[in-house]
């Protein structure tokens, strides 16, 4: 059965951390995403990643408990991943290099958007974070 509506896209992704200033840094300072809220009584902050949300929690302090996630499976993330607007590509590089970043693994392939590089590197967390350019 069809269901009665249709996905947009992502709202947000809410990422336990357990160095909050350090994440924020990485995805504010190194990734250009914007914090656009806190949150002190949830421990979380917002940024802005284009036309989504994503919710940094400190699941170090006690109001961030609730994002603090079980030690068994069913709250995992392999990687998340950014699209990228067109920029040029040695560029993108040498910004992760001077960020002391390194690009961990790299794919060409295509989306629905057409062909791509993805680039990947870890935040503080040692998320795995995948930067995705258009080619």
């Amino acid at each position: 059965m069809t269901p009665p509506f249709t996905p947009r896209g992502f709202d947000h992704l809410a990422l336990p951390v357990t160095d909050i200033a350090a994440s924020v840094a990485f995805y504010r300072d190194v990734l250009g995403c914007p914090v656009t809220a806190e949150w002190p009584e949830d421990a979380l902050v917002r940024l802005r990643v284009g036309d989504a949300d994503l919710f940094l929690v400190d699941v170090t302090v006690p109001e961030g408990a609730w994002a603090q996630p079980p030690a068994g499976p069913g709250r995992n993330l392999d990687h998340l991943c950014i699209a990228l607007a067109p920029c040029d590509e040695a560029a993108v590089r040498g910004h992760l290099a001077a960020h002391g970043l390194d690009i961990i693994e790299e794919r060409v392939g295509d989306n629905r958007h057409g062909p791509t590089l993805s680039l990947y590197v870890r935040d503080p967390q040692g998320t795995q974070v995948e930067l995705l350019l258009p080619r």
